[in-house]
């Protein structure tokens, strides 16, 4: 009852926020604006909000996929006049390690009454392979040793395969040993965490040689999936997509012995390890002593 002493009217704006795909443990916040106005001519006020699984397709709500930024929050305390807005933040943690969409209902209520905001997002899941997989990899133990620079290189292969809608994609093209492809699929994402600030890192462990870091890899730069092939489809006229290769990058480790060495003085071992996020594990993808000499 709009305008009439008592009954607050308000709206809320959109109606469905999709959050899309986030790569899985990311710990960037991903945020949407939830515009409440009020449409009344009587102030509103007492403005709250909440999460809910009602109506939600049964076992895809995940509340604890969803919670809200209260810094930027202007609704909670606001006192709304005819005609003004706020706005509540809503923000999608992507924590679930299976791979589907998650939904919830965000429910704003204001005087007695309550306004339903459609909330879904997808963890993405990126499967990664690095090559060489030995641990004492890359090999860098010539015979004889070296007595000038010597560098070994891993290569870091996202091994997933991206579907844009599920069943309609071939698996043409897909190198063995890939699993199927998936609309879940995602990148990964070097980054640092709380152990390994720097993402990348090449610790001198033993000798007197120094080590340097190298290669294609980078913090912050994604190491895409692949594409999967798609077919023509008559009906409509889309032509077939052919497969688009996933992602890789290279990490290099160069070790320079001691000037003048010789023997056993010439080795050197350091560790690798790098970090990042996107897939089910949050273990370092390489963790390694690399041997030199």
């Amino acid at each position: 009852m709009a305008g009439t002493p008592g009954h607050n009217q308000f709206t809320v704006s959109p109606a469905v926020v999709d959050f899309g795909y986030v790569p899985v443990h990311s710990p960037t916040t991903v945020d949407q604006d939830v515009v409440v106005t009020n449409s009344d001519v009587v102030p509103l006020s007492g403005i709250s909000a909440g999460f809910n699984c009602a109506g939600v397709p049964a076992g895809t709500c995940s509340l604890a996929s969803f919670g809200f930024q209260t810094q930027s929050d202007s609704c909670s305390s606001a006192t709304l006049g005819a005609g003004q807005s706020c706005m509540i933040i809503v923000i999608f943690n992507p924590i679930s390690t299976s791979q589907a969409a998650r939904n919830a209902n965000l429910v704003v209520t204001a005087g007695g009454l309550s306004q339903t905001v459609l909330l879904t997002g997808h963890d993405s899941i990126a499967t990664i392979a690095v090559s060489p997989a030995t641990q004492t990899s890359p090999p860098m133990n010539p015979t004889p040793a070296s007595t000038v620079a010597i560098t070994g290189t891993i290569t870091v292969t996202n091994t997933s395969t991206r579907c844009a809608a599920a069943g309609a994609c071939l698996t043409t093209g897909i190198p063995p040993g890939y699993p199927a492809p998936s609309v879940d699929a995602g990148p990964y994402i070097i980054a640092g965490t709380a152990t390994n600030p720097a993402g990348i890192t090449l610790t001198p462990l033993t000798g007197t040689g120094t080590w340097a870091l190298g290669g294609t890899c980078a913090v912050g730069t994604a190491i895409n999936p692949g594409m999967a092939a798609i077919p023509a489809n008559a009906a409509d006229g889309t032509p077939a997509t052919p497969y688009v290769p996933s992602g890789n990058c290279t990490v290099t480790a160069t070790y320079t012995p001691p000037v003048g060495a010789t023997g056993g003085a010439l080795n050197g071992t350091a560790r690798l390890t790098v970090t990042g996020y996107g897939t089910a594990s949050t273990a370092p993808i390489i963790n390694r002593v690399i041997n030199a000499n």
